[in-house]
């Protein structure tokens, strides 16, 4: 009897010592998912950062580049708080035009980097777009603040060639952007120029 009551005691505790260890995994599990979500998001904007450009490239068809147009001008004449506060609104801006699939990062300072999911350029060339009109209707909280525009470049993903690759045609056409007078979309490629514009 006396052995009996032994056991089942020891078995009590050794339910009690696997209970709380499971609440202490799930604890560190969580923590630790906590640790990777905030070491992958940038600290003004709350985007992605470039630390989650792998897995957004591999699911993803095409890319959009964009970037703030005059942002420097902008920053040295209104000052830093104006510029944070910019990138900001445009952050959150973009994040409301995109859908839950998507992944908008931060790759530089006012440059930003989305990655559509199962898209179609031309579905692309419309986000790029929604989000560059809606740029131009970004209120600042002050008349005498200027109006804020962006430049864009879009492109299909090619999967048979490389990120590097990809990220460069798409920085090309966003530079070509800027050239002819910011404030527009460039697409990478002629082939898919040919497809929107119809000729």
């Amino acid at each position: 009897m006396e052995n009996e009551k032994l056991l089942f005691k020891l078995l009590k505790m050794s339910r009690d010592e696997n209970k709380l260890l499971k609440e202490k995994i799930a604890l560190l599990e969580s923590e630790l998912s906590t640790v990777k979500e905030d070491s992958t998001r940038d600290n003004l904007t709350g985007l992605y950062n470039r630390k989650i450009v792998d897995e957004a490239y591999d699911n993803s068809d095409t890319v959009i580049m964009c970037d703030i147009d005059n942002f420097k001008q902008l920053n040295d004449n209104f000052g830093h708080n104006f510029g944070d506060q910019m990138l900001v609104e445009i952050s959150d801006m973009i994040k409301s035009c995109v859908r839950s699939t998507d992944y908008v990062l931060r790759w530089g300072g006012e440059e930003f980097l989305i990655f559509v999911r199962t898209s179609s350029i031309e579905v692309a060339v419309s986000l790029a777009e929604r989000i560059r009109k809606n740029t131009e209707n970004i209120n600042l909280g002050d008349d005498s603040k200027p109006v804020v525009t962006m430049s864009f470049g879009v492109s299909k993903l090619d999967k048979s060639d490389s990120l590097i690759s990809d990220i460069k045609k798409v920085d090309d056409a966003l530079y070509d952007s800027k050239k002819s007078g910011k404030n527009k979309i460039t697409i990478a490629s002629l082939e898919d120029k040919k497809l929107i514009l119809g000729n």
